[in-house]
């Protein structure tokens, strides 16, 4: 009820009223019967999908009511928890040798420098690291390219169809770059960092005794963190390509 007086005050000074919801068509027609807006015609998702870059412009310019993007979005996120709680269970089941590969880089380091080695503090710590955190960490890896294509598929129903043609690069680059990200700071980075670092005061007979814990969020950190660094190139192509970075800008 307060809507409407806000919507006439609008109009008395000229504002074209255009809505856009997530609602089915009928709660829309309800809704804007409400509140004074007018529904005769509804385009929907479905609608919007079948489109031509020109029909959509046109349709976007002339019509006002805009309901029900795509029915099938809330489902791509149902979608997407499903694939990473499945993908979390498999690699629960397989936690102990999940672990063996996490600890491997660490333990190559303890050898190559001939002292040091892993130890758990906390009563929970080898439970939380090894059978929680460490199958969550890998379940997001595994899951990550079936996420990334959910979000595409949730979001493409908005976008023009010259732009849905990017779907299978896009997905590919994005999925790619973040495991070759992984893949590079596993087998380089962290294995030569941890060897710099845990050879820091050798000469003072500082013997390493790292935590699972500390060894696990440094890991973690490092593993994730150039992940991402790796799917900037897919960043500046997008930024490129909706023009709101641009080649100068970048030099």
């Amino acid at each position: 009820d307060d809507v409407a007086p806000a919507i006439e005050a609008l109009r008395a000074d000229g504002v074209r009223i255009k809505i856009l919801t997530g609602d089915n068509e009928l709660v829309t027609r309800h809704i804007c019967e409400r509140v004074g807006i007018d529904c005769k015609k509804i385009y929907l998702g479905t609608d919007l999908v079948k489109m031509t870059d020109l029909a959509l412009q046109h349709v976007a310019e002339e019509a006002d009511v805009f309901a029900r993007i795509s029915p099938g979005q809330k489902n791509r996120i149902i979608r997407a928890l499903i694939g990473f709680g499945v993908a979390y269970l498999a690699c629960l089941f397989f936690a102990s040798p999940l672990w063996k590969f996490v600890q491997a880089p660490g333990q190559a380091a303890f050898k190559e420098l001939g002292r040091g080695g892993f130890i758990a503090i906390g009563v929970m710590e080898r439970f939380s690291i090894i059978y929680v955190w460490t199958p969550l960490v890998a379940a997001i890896f595994v899951t990550f390219p079936w996420v990334i294509y959910q979000v595409w598929a949730f979001i493409s129903p908005g976008l023009y169809p010259r732009e849905r043609k990017w779907a299978v690069p896009f997905i590919v680059c994005t999925g790619g770059l973040f495991l070759c990200g992984g893949l590079f700071a596993y087998f380089v980075a962290f294995r030569y960092a941890l060897v710099f670092l845990l050879g820091v005061g050798e000469d003072v007979n500082v013997t390493s005794l790292i935590s699972i814990d500390d060894y696990f969020t440094n890991f973690v950190n490092i593993m994730l963190g150039i992940s991402v660094i790796f799917e900037l190139p897919v960043l500046i192509f997008f930024l490129t390509l909706i023009r709101v970075a641009s080649p100068s800008f970048l030099i």
